[in-house]
Order: structure tokens, then sequence, then C-alpha cells
């Protein structure tokens, strides 16, 4: 199982290193992402599929929501672990959580599975050099976030 949340963006920035590097976007959505223990690499394509296909972005011109492959968008993918949590007591508790060295092979399976979809709808559409980019962060890392968002928009879906 993974978990994600998906919200839709003007523009953000994260810090990858905790420290001074940065990775930014525009215009998009960021894809907050947890791997339970049963999650497996064999999901990972149509979870992109669907996440790319939701119509998330507003085109002005079109006077509708359009995905964030017909708006030429951004992607940033965050790993965010404490999306699994249950509460107990007082504490979250993590049990259902995927161990750090399989969800770290997941996760960049996931980047690279994003990449791989963008790319090709990009070709198949004739928007190389103009369409969208995708950016990561890093497995396992505490990392700083800012973001511009046109309002509050964020979905959760479990795949």
């Amino acid at each position: 199982m993974a978990k994600v949340a998906v919200q839709t963006i003007n523009s953000a920035s994260l810090l990858v290193n905790n420290v001074d590097q940065w990775v930014d976007v525009g215009a998009g959505i960021i894809v907050y992402v947890v791997f339970g223990k049963e999650a497996t690499v064999d999901k990972l394509p149509i979870l992109v599929e669907t996440l790319l296909a939701q119509e998330t972005q507003w085109d002005d011109t079109a006077n509708k929501k359009v995905s964030v492959l017909e708006s030429g968008g951004d992607v940033l993918i965050v790993p965010q672990a404490s999306m699994i949590g249950k509460l107990k007591a007082k504490k979250p508790q993590y049990h259902t959580l995927i161990d750090k060295a399989k969800g770290a092979e997941l996760y960049l399976a996931l980047v690279e599975e994003f990449k791989k979809q963008m790319e090709a709808n990009n070709n198949r559409n004739g928007k190389e050099g103009k369409a969208g980019k995708v950016e990561a962060g890093v497995y396992g890392n505490r990392q700083g976030l800012k973001l511009d968002s046109p309002g509050p928009n964020t979905h959760i879906f479990d795949f």
C-alpha cells in the first residue's frame, strides 16, 4: 500500500540536504508519499498514471481544470513517512511503515516512473523543452518546504 497526498501549487522549494541545497518547481503539484509494508514496485506505474491524469490545474484559457500533463506543470515528490501513522494514546505509531531500505528503493523507483511518464507524454504531444519537470526530495532526510498555493486543494489517495 502507498498513501499519497496531492496538493496543487503555484510554486514550491524543497530543502533537500537540510543545509542549503534547494530544488524548485513552478505551478503544478506536490506529491507527498509514504509506503506501507506491503507496497510493491509493480503498483507504481498505475499510481503515477492516475496522479498525472487528475484534473488539478486551473486553465484560464479553457476556463476549466486540467491535468498536470495537459497544463505542462511541474511535479515535486516529497517522502512523508508520518502520513501512515496511527494515534495510540498521545503518540503516533508507525507499525505499518515499510522498512527504510525498501522504502528508499520504492521511492527512487517512483521518482523514475514520474520522470518516465512525464517524458513520454511530452514526446507524444511535442512539448520537448516546454513541459513540466519532476523534482524530488531525499528519502529518509528531514527537509524544509516552502510553497505558494492557489488555495487549500489537497487530495489523499490510497493505492
